[in-house]
């Protein structure tokens, strides 16, 4: 059973001079104590889709098609049904900590407000609940960190602060949107065995939402690939990332550098940039960069999500 089902998403900006959706029929499942990683470029979606997961939708925007998140409808819902989820069924961890809290505000002010104001918990059992994730969360002397203000604590300790507060009402969903970007290789290495162990552990279903295919292959179960607002081939990580089978996929995976790299190895570069909002959307959104377009071919006017290899690809060479 998933606990996050998506469905012919779409999402549409109300802008003059847009020629195509932002996000176009978007289908995604996650089922619980499992992490899927939406990866792409920047422009490509990602965020859009991350904050779409929580039922929170641009100013004007029009949204139509599924978005069922432990059982409730997003699209249509009522605000107070989209508040209820983002209070006490999923969290969201940004990419900068230290945007995340208030710099005057004790970490115990930030860890227990949302939670005891909600009333999802007392006080008390707040504490508790503050002082056991932060336990988890490999922080030395907890007691010491409720006391210290943002400006105490470093990027990697802070990070993991805002980790503790997304799961302090014990959500079923967890999305991390560039949570470790911020952070150095050796922090981030150290984050995502962390949100590992908090899946596996607790049955939290994680969105991990980046760009670094390496970094969402050491973590996630399933990868989706995002590019100009459509998924371009989603499946099982080893798959996606062991033999790609879409073109846009492959080109991400040989553009990042290996230490087996020999000296003075140029590494290939995708061609032209993401396509623009104002381009029309219609055939192959990745066919301007494509090393395999062929008009013929490619020339169909909707490319279907088609069953390839065990997982989902948009291509019609494959």
């Amino acid at each position: 059973m998933s606990i996050i089902e998506v469905t012919g998403f779409t999402l549409h900006l109300a802008a003059e001079r847009m020629a195509r959706t932002v996000l176009e029929d978007i289908a995604l499942t996650v089922a619980p104590g499992r992490c899927v990683g939406i990866v792409g470029e920047s422009g490509s979606g990602k965020s859009l889709l991350s904050r779409a997961l929580l039922g929170s939708f641009p100013e004007r925007a029009e949204a139509s098609g599924s978005i069922r998140v432990a059982g409730t409808e997003l699209v249509n819902a009522s605000p107070r049904d989209r508040r209820r989820v983002r209070r006490t069924v999923a969290g969201i961890v940004f990419q900068d900590p230290r945007a995340s809290v208030n710099p005057l505000h004790s970490i115990e002010d930030f860890l227990l407000e949302a939670v005891v104001r909600g009333g999802t918990l007392t006080r008390r059992r707040a504490r508790d609940r503050a002082l056991e994730l932060l336990r988890v969360m490999r922080l030395a002397d907890p007691e010491r960190v409720l006391a210290s203000y943002p400006d105490e604590l470093s990027g990697g300790m802070l990070q993991r602060v805002v980790i503790a507060a997304a799961m302090m009402p014990s959500p079923e969903v967890l999305i991390c949107d560039e949570a470790t970007t911020a952070l150095d290789v050796t922090t981030q290495a150290e984050i995502v065995q962390l949100l590992r162990r908090l899946s596996e552990d607790t049955g939290v279903a994680v969105v991990f939402v980046t760009h670094d295919l390496d970094l969402a292959g050491d973590l996630c179960d399933d990868i989706c690939v995002l590019y100009a607002g459509a998924v371009q081939e989603f499946g099982p990580a080893d798959r996606v990332l062991g033999s790609p089978q879409h073109p846009y996929t492959a080109a991400l995976l040989a553009a990042i550098p290996r230490v087996s790299d020999p000296i003075g190895h140029r590494l290939p570069a995708i061609p032209g940039g993401v396509l623009p909002l104002t381009a029309p959307g219609d055939g192959c959104r990745f066919a301007g960069r494509c090393a395999r377009f062929d008009a013929v071919q490619c020339g169909l006017p909707a490319i279907p999500l088609a069953d390839v290899a065990g997982r989902s690809v948009r291509c019609v060479q494959v």
